[in-house]
């Protein structure tokens, strides 16, 4: 069975070509048009795939997207919506003000999905090259799932995902065993521990590209306890399944506080609260499901903070990330989960490398290194000491480069 993936394509496009479960071809749209977080149709990308691997529309046998249709997925995000409203609602412990301005925030951003758009600019793409009828819709949340966990050498783990919104959740803890997935405990739309991060990131001016080191690097230089409690109070962690976060759209509260806080203390205490909700929540789903592996995935294991605090977890022995961690990951989990469905489950097929599209050769690297007048050195033995050993040295006491 060969099938063909197409990514969620409002940002980050990807494409990737299966024969079976083994890889014949994936990439990013962005790294082909040089447009970083590129959205769209991957149209270089799958032009690019059918002539690497010599096939041709014809041959696939599915075209697998982690979108379901326009009318499924506003019936999702309509039902998401009005159960947030109900919680927040009810919320009465905390600040009224608060949670109006949330509220009023949400419907602002309801009726602007762009899946509408997304799924328009799609079919119609398909339909001219012929291939809307192969189309195949999965859910966006188990194919993060599914590319995390199929990728890996695991028979039983844990599965965690911490992303944006999708089918009407945020991320999820899933359980892969036996060669499927099952999910255990989603996490409600718009409770989102990305957008609560992003949040905090856009109040203090961090480029999106440079999130987590630029946070990591001001936390260190902070106090996280100065405001840890009040950044904490804005979480509902009394349910044992899952979180929520009672104002996750008040756009005023990172205002305020970046208005009266160092960047060094709020990145700290966003840090540590990311920290602790996410661990604890990780623990307690681990121990559920008696597993000592842990499968990451979304836009927020990218943290790697974060990740190790999951690594140190009591009775965790591995934990997986998987590379493609944003929406260009979605494009494989679909068709993993396509592969699976036919076969009533997957063995999981661990990834041998991450890079899976044209072969740049040494002399064409070379070239384009010369050309961009930028000086650089060929590692034969691995890049690792000339990358890892001078972090932990003075300046000058960094190894000399190789000739």
């Amino acid at each position: 069975m060969i099938t063909l993936g197409i990514s969620a394509i409002d940002k980050d496009s990807a494409l990737c070509i299966l024969r079976d479960t083994e890889i014949l071809y994936a990439v990013s749209e962005e790294s082909l048009t040089r447009k970083k977080r590129q959205d769209g149709f991957p149209t270089q990308a799958l032009e690019e795939g059918l002539r690497i691997t010599g096939l041709s529309l014809s041959e696939i046998d599915a075209i697998c997207h982690p979108v379901l249709t326009t009318t499924h997925e506003q019936k999702i995000r309509r039902g998401a919506a009005y159960k947030n409203f109900a919680y927040v609602l009810g919320q009465n412990d905390y600040p009224l003000s608060r949670r109006l301005m949330h509220l009023a925030n949400s419907i602002r951003t309801l009726p602007f999905s762009n899946t509408p758009e997304t799924n328009r600019e799609l079919e119609s793409e398909l339909a001219n090259r012929g291939a809307l009828e192969k189309l195949q819709r999965y859910h966006y949340q188990m194919s993060h799932a599914a590319s995390s966990f199929y990728t890996v050498d695991a028979e039983r783990a844990l599965i965690v995902s911490f992303n944006g919104d999708g089918c009407g959740l945020a991320g999820g803890f899933f359980l892969g065993e036996g060669g499927r997935i099952k999910l255990l405990q989603g996490i409600d739309s718009p409770h989102s521990m990305v957008s609560f991060y992003e949040g905090m990131a856009r109040s203090l001016n961090v480029p999106s590209d440079r999130r987590d080191s630029k946070i990591h690097s001001l936390a260190s230089n902070g106090d996280p306890s100065i405001l840890f409690g009040k950044v904490l109070r804005r979480f509902d962690t009394s349910a044992p399944e899952t979180f929520r976060i009672i104002d996750p759209h008040n756009i005023l509260f990172e205002y305020f506080i970046s208005r009266r806080y160092s960047r060094e203390d709020i990145a700290a205490a966003y840090q540590a609260v990311l920290e602790d909700v996410v661990i604890k929540y990780v623990a307690q789903h681990a121990k559920r499901v008696v597993t000592d592996t842990v499968c990451l995935t979304g836009t927020l294991c990218t943290n790697t903070k974060l990740n190790q605090r999951i690594a140190e977890i009591n009775g965790i022995k591995t934990v997986h990330v998987y590379p493609g961690t944003n929406n260009a990951g979605t494009a494989l989990g679909a068709c993993l989960l396509h592969v699976a469905a036919k076969n009533g489950g997957l063995r999981p097929n661990p990834l041998n490398s991450v890079l899976r599209s044209r072969d740049f050769h040494q002399d064409r690297l070379k070239r384009s290194f010369s050309d961009s007048g930028l000086a650089a050195i060929h590692c034969s033995n691995g890049s690792e000491p000339y990358i890892a050993t001078p972090l932990n040295q003075k300046p000058e006491d960094h190894p000399a480069a190789p000739n």
